[in-house]
């Protein structure tokens, strides 16, 4: 069976909590460093903008400048989940905040404060960083939460392309922390016990090496343990002529006769299978281009993953032939693979970003459906994928695109 990984999402879906400690008796306890009242100090002097109105706090989710300095807000347990099913922060956390949400739903959580940071380079990539640091109603309620943000680390940690897990202890704090690389994304994330106070402390970089440094300074603040993922270098550029080869490596995907192939994606075969081909009438047959679209086509490698009737996606490179018209190509893919697919769609894009042209188109009806092409110098890729989930649709298919290392979009 297929393991996705989904960093980006994995980034928001561990992004929740709380932490306390000391005697038994209320009046001896020894503050939290992790309680919201010491994080939002903490804050204050990372020079982070505070906020103590939910509506302002919102709106300015859409606010570059200040997503750059960082944002704050103590706020009670259902204020949170308000502020994580708005828009702006759906936008911000690439559809995932509804599991987000799910991961901080917790009755015994009596306060937090919600820190979020993030910073996009056209050319240095992406930063995000996330906190959430919540004071319960028992340290047994911190407790449950922290063993329950472990078990979720335990099961992404398995599913990561390299992953580390860590644990330590610092006198009643205990903490665990969790990196996982996949393609030029990494994702750190740390969930930190103290008394009745827990934080989770998530980091994500995509095509950018400034991380361990970024989280390093915000772990000294709080005195926890500072995640490094410097290991991992995110600038270097993978050198592959084509982009489907990456698939093949990172989902374990059986390369077969273009007919079996052919059988299988008509069947709806459960498995991951995949075929090359410079035969035009296959390409013909899987593509339904005639041959008149497909002269500036030299062969295609196509490559399908189901795990349902619902739930699956396909692949497809086009290499070109050389001295091809492919700009005229890729109108042909936007017409006949995408737009004839999303009579309906409710999200398109069409952008550039890094010298690659990227077109996306997204329709949710009974099943979400998200198609994309992109045109990169000779190569053209097409990836369609379906899920009975719109939030699953997108996370498997920002899987796809960061493990083939083209641009978000």
């Amino acid at each position: 069976m297929t393991k996705f990984r989904n960093i980006r999402i994995a980034a928001a879906v561990m992004t929740a909590a709380m932490i306390f400690t000391g005697c038994s008796l209320p009046f001896f306890k020894k503050a939290s460093r992790l309680s919201p009242e010491n994080v939002c100090a903490a804050l204050g002097e990372y020079d982070a903008e505070e906020y103590d109105d939910i509506e302002e706090f919102t709106e300015d989710l859409g606010n570059k400048r200040t997503l750059l300095a960082g944002m704050f807000m103590r706020l009670e347990d259902k204020a949170v989940r308000k502020v994580l099913n708005s828009d702006e922060v759906d936008e911000i956390y690439s559809s995932v905040a509804e599991e987000l949400v799910k991961s901080l739903y917790s009755k015994s959580i009596e306060e937090s404060v919600l820190f979020i940071q993030k910073e996009t380079d056209d050319d240095n990539g992406q930063i995000m960083i996330n906190i959430v640091s919540s004071r319960f109603g028992s340290e047994d309620d911190a407790w449950k939460y922290y063993k329950s943000c472990n078990e979720m680390y335990s099961d992404m940690t398995d599913a990561g392309t390299d992953a580390d897990l860590e644990r330590t202890e610092d006198g009643d704090l205990e903490c665990t922390t969790t990196k996982i690389y996949s393609g030029k994304s990494v994702v750190s994330y740390s969930v930190s016990i103290e008394g009745d106070s827990v934080m989770v402390f998530t980091g994500y970089a995509y095509k950018n090496n400034d991380l361990t440094a970024r989280m390093a300074e915000l772990s000294e603040a709080f005195s926890v343990p500072a995640p490094d993922v410097s290991k991992w270098d995110l600038n270097l550029k993978t050198e592959v002529e084509d982009r489907i080869d990456l698939l093949v490596d990172a989902y374990d995907i059986e390369m077969i006769d273009p007919a079996d192939f052919d059988r299988k994606n008509d069947d709806d075969t459960i498995g991951a299978y995949g075929m090359t081909t410079n035969d035009v009438a296959v390409m013909e047959d899987l593509t339904n281009f005639d041959e008149d679209d497909l002269k500036n086509v030299e062969s295609i490698t196509s490559v399908y993953v189901r795990s349902s009737y619902t739930n699956g996606w396909i692949a497809i490179s086009f290499k070109l032939k050389e001295g091809s018209d492919r700009d005229a190509f890729m109108s042909v893919v936007k017409e006949e693979l995408i737009d004839e697919n999303i009579a309906y769609a409710t999200d398109s894009k069409d952008e550039t970003i890094d010298g690659i042209r990227c077109i996306k188109s997204e329709m949710n009806m009974i099943i979400d459906y998200i198609y994309a092409a992109y045109q990169e110098e000779d190569m053209i890729y097409v990836i369609a994928s379906l899920n009975s989930d719109a939030n699953g649709s997108s996370q498997v298919f920002y899987e796809i695109t960061d493990t083939m290392e083209l641009p978000r979009i």
